[in-house]
């Protein structure tokens, strides 16, 4: 409440208005005491909107963390109900979703810890074949924390970035992607990573850098299918532009 009574004189420079009302009472009280000015009233109305639209964000604020906190719950709720199924997936091996050629099988390495990763990634994957995209990332986002990147050239990162796509999220899938790319240039996702990349932009309504990115994708992996799924993306946006 102080601050809105410097804020408030201040704008007002010392002054205040009969003709406005800032249907606060205390401000004004505060204004009769400081006099009156005609030239302010339409400073005083904009003050008095301001702190109407302040108070708004703040609810607004507060209904979106309510959402955000039951999301989490009922994704934990859900992990719950089907810890036992997630063990036993666990000793599954993880099939080629067909409709997904980005989807592909882990890398083969050893060590215990290596081992542990791959088992529990295997289980992630299967979830995200399933569209479960909501627990999937819950999965590879523990992943993330668990186990260094360097383990896995970044793999737990790069299936972040596709659950977030995957639920909208543009902008954080974008940045996952990146990083990825950035920190494993040679990683065996790269390719794919920069085409999701371009589908986060497009989602984004950057359009014009997802051609640019679409083109170079073609021009730097021309053997790869991440560079036909560009090809058809390219010729897609093309014939949407012509409309």
């Amino acid at each position: 409440m102080e601050l809105r009574k410097t804020l408030f004189l201040c704008l007002l420079g010392g002054t205040a208005c009969k003709t406005a009302s800032s249907n606060d009472p205390v401000l004004d009280a505060w204004a009769a005491q400081e006099g009156v000015s005609e030239e302010t009233g339409k400073l005083r109305e904009k003050l008095a909107t301001l702190w109407v639209r302040v108070d708004d964000l703040g609810n607004t604020i507060a209904r979106q963390q309510q959402q955000i906190q039951v999301m989490e719950n009922r994704l934990l709720s859900k992990e719950n109900r089907t810890s036992e199924e997630g063990i036993k997936a666990k000793e599954v091996p993880v099939t080629k979703n067909k409709t997904d050629s980005l989807l592909v099988e882990p890398i083969a390495v050893g060590g215990v810890k290596k081992q542990e990763l791959f088992s529990r990634m295997s289980y992630a994957k299967r979830l995200f074949s399933e569209k479960r995209f909501g627990k999937a990332f819950i999965e590879f986002s523990r992943l993330e924390r668990e186990f260094p990147p360097e383990l896995s050239m970044g793999e737990q990162r790069f299936w972040v970035a596709r659950c977030w796509l995957e639920l909208g999220e543009f902008q954080s899938a974008w940045q996952f992607f990146r990083t990825y790319i950035e920190e494993f240039p040679g990683a065996a996702y790269v390719a794919s990573a920069q085409f999701l990349m371009a589908k986060a932009e497009i989602g984004m309504g950057r359009r014009e850098d997802a051609v640019i990115r679409l083109k170079n994708i073609i021009g730097a992996h021309p053997y790869e299918s991440s560079a036909e799924s560009a090809k058809h993306l390219l010729a897609t946006l093309e014939k949407e532009k012509e409309k």
